[in-house]
């Protein structure tokens, strides 16, 4: 019996040093375990506070999950916290697959060469090389915008129009490309002037009136410069002719200037002769007061009669019957001499018409001589009686000024 209890003491102190060893290696895994939970914890923690981070969210998941709110210790609120964290990565997920979507969009409407595919851009192994390669297109694009913009500004520049490259890349193309615009047809409408101008010349300088297209606008430059030349060279011509002319007219005034002598000389002659004849006269009792018209005098010009014979209204000129030849009758004793007006360029026309109850001379107007030919005359209208016109036939007399009077003795 002493030896059963002696046994049974060993037994029970052998179990009782197991159950220690027990409760030991399991406090040593209960402290593991805290341990392990309080890291995973801290991990769920700064996994939330890294999602969160730049989020700008005001009230954060990672606040209420933070190291004592997963402890252990609150392991029957353990669910609905990590409920959160789930829908924070779900949140993630979502944001991420909208910003996949964006960046392809922007790499489609960029026209990125060899475009990454969508899931190229969400999986971890691809997603930074496919985002460079759209930021590289997209910047290319920024480029090709940038020299686009350049290049506009320097054409506009070249017809006086100044744009500002950054308004452009901006988007403000309307109102930069306006003026651009405005003044493209400013210059549309100046060719277009140019071209019918060059047309006219063609025309006027005897060629035909050519049209100025894209097609053939060099031929029509050609056929313009032709016709100007050929002008040119018919006014060299003229040019020439004219010289000849001014020599011809030299020599003729030499003439008439050496004919002037003579003729003063005549003049001399005939007046010593009329002295002569005056004297004679008086010898043989006879008038002597009658002395013959001179040319040009206003006796001569008092007994010029003409009529009208022709009008014409749409030049606006009357054509009369006198001119460098006509003459005048003068009784002069028993004879009757003929004397020459001088009808020349300038002189004042009357316009009269016989009425024919009255028999009476009506005046119509007054015209003045622009060109004198021998036997016509073209002259323009003066003066018209109200309710008058000139017809063909009207009477047609010289207007002779009243003489001035003789300035008295002594003043």
């Amino acid at each position: 019996m002493k030896i059963l209890n002696i046994v049974l003491c060993v037994f029970i102190l052998l179990l009782a040093a197991a159950s220690a060893a027990a409760a030991y290696l399991l406090y040593e895994k209960r402290v593991q375990m805290v341990n392990g939970w309080g890291k995973m914890a801290t991990a769920i923690n700064q996994t939330a506070v890294k999602l969160e981070e730049n989020s700008g969210v005001k009230t954060k998941v990672s606040g209420e999950l933070s190291v004592n709110e997963l402890s252990h210790l609150n392991y029957a609120e353990l669910d609905g916290k990590l409920d959160k964290l789930k829908r924070l990565a779900a949140d993630l997920v979502t944001q991420r697959n909208n910003l996949v979507a964006a960046m392809y969009s922007v790499g489609l409407r960029a026209n990125v060469s060899n475009m990454p595919s969508k899931e190229a851009l969400t999986a971890f192994a691809t997603s930074k090389t496919a985002c460079d390669k759209i930021v590289a297109g997209v910047k290319n694009l920024d480029d090709r915008q940038r020299i686009l913009a350049n290049a506009v500004v320097q054409s506009a520049k070249k017809v006086d129009v100044n744009l500002s490259a950054q308004e452009l890349r901006r988007g403000n193309v309307n109102a930069q490309f306006g003026k651009f615009n405005a003044r493209i047809e400013g210059i549309r409408a100046q060719f277009d002037t140019y071209r019918n101008a060059l047309s006219n010349i063609s025309r006027l300088a005897g060629g035909s009136s050519v049209t100025l297209t894209d097609d053939n606008y060099a031929d029509g430059v050609a056929e313009v410069t032709a016709s100007v030349r050929s002008l040119q060279k018919l006014y060299a011509n003229a040019q020439r002719g004219h010289k000849a002319e001014q020599g011809r007219v030299a020599q003729a005034k030499k003439d008439i200037a050496a004919r002037n002598e003579k003729i003063e000389t005549l003049r001399l002659s005939l007046s010593a002769q009329k002295d002569e004849i005056v004297q004679y006269r008086r010898a043989l009792g006879l008038d002597v007061e009658v002395q013959p018209w001179k040319k040009g005098s206003v006796e001569s010009r008092k007994m010029v009669r003409g009529k009208v014979v022709e009008v014409n209204d749409k030049f606006g000129y009357v054509g009369i019957d006198l001119g460098t030849d006509t003459e005048v009758l003068q009784p002069l004793g028993g004879k009757v001499v003929k004397v020459n007006p001088d009808i020349k360029q300038g002189m004042v026309m009357i316009v009269s018409r016989k009425d024919a109850e009255s028999a009476a001379q009506n005046f119509i107007g007054k015209v003045k001589l622009t060109t004198v030919d021998t036997d016509t005359s073209i002259a323009e209208t003066l003066e018209l009686a109200p309710d008058r016109k000139i017809q063909v036939g009207d009477d047609v007399c010289v207007e002779i000024a009243p003489a001035a009077p003789k300035a008295k003795a002594g003043k």
